[in-house]
């Protein structure tokens, strides 16, 4: 004979059904939204330094840029070290 399956009993009367499933929508959307600020504060607080660093950098290296041309006796005297031997700059 074959085994018979029932369905379960109903619940007893007078009691009240059990409180409804929560939903973690909120909780998901709040995270997300967390994570892409955060990301954004990165990116901007990146662009804002490196912006500044490379403004510092451009004025360090125009501040040191030569403003003439050597004269004579500066130009006898530029000489170029390379691999320990000396050399000369040619004279015009």
């Amino acid at each position: 004979m074959p085994a018979m399956t029932y369905a379960p009993p109903p619940p007893p009367p007078g009691l009240p059904p059990g409180p409804p499933a929560k939903s973690n929508t909120g909780m998901i959307i709040g995270i997300v939204v967390a994570i892409v600020l955060l990301i954004c504060l990165a990116c901007s607080g990146a662009f804002i330094y490196f912006g500044w660093w490379a403004t510092n950098k451009a004025e360090d290296i125009v501040e040191n840029l030569p403003t003439g041309f050597p004269t004579e006796d500066e130009e006898e005297s530029m000489r170029i070290i390379l691999d320990g031997r000396l050399f000369t700059t040619p004279r015009h």
